[in-house]
């Protein structure tokens, strides 16, 4: 039974590629994209349901803040994950205006990912997850 599309954007591919596996496995349709352009390309087509967003700050042609920003005003209702490295802990209070309901710091845990989605999906708003130790992407 399919739970639902879920768009993951990062403009590094093993990070599409891992959270996405273990995705599809929990029975989620996985949509990628490398870049912000991609992703309101993608979110902007009537015939696809994406319920998360998974966003990468920094990408290349659209970064993800901007890419969040023109989704929030599109579907206020979607939940938006915003995901970075040291810059998410800098700008934490800027990342909060673009209307993320959550935003893990690389490298995550793929758990800690699963989780933020599955309470994003129960409603729940408001979730940051810790950041994992340095040891690169745990694919539990």
């Amino acid at each position: 039974m399919n739970k639902g599309a879920i768009l993951i954007a990062d403009d590094e591919e093993i990070i599409r590629i891992l959270p996405g596996k273990t995705l599809a496995k929990m029975d989620y349709s996985v949509i990628s994209a490398e870049n912000g352009l991609q992703v309101v390309e993608l979110f902007r087509r009537p015939s696809t349901e994406i319920r998360p967003v998974i966003l990468d700050i920094l990408m290349p042609v659209l970064d993800g803040l901007a890419a969040a920003e023109t989704m929030r005003r599109i579907s206020p209702e979607t939940g938006i994950v915003l995901s970075g490295g040291h810059e998410a802990s800098i700008h934490r209070a800027l990342i909060s205006d673009y209307g993320a309901d959550a935003i893990p710091y690389k490298p995550y845990r793929i758990g800690d990912l699963t989780n933020i989605i599955s309470s994003l999906l129960a409603g729940e708003d408001g979730l940051v997850a810790q950041p994992a130790e340095p040891t690169g992407i745990d694919i539990d």
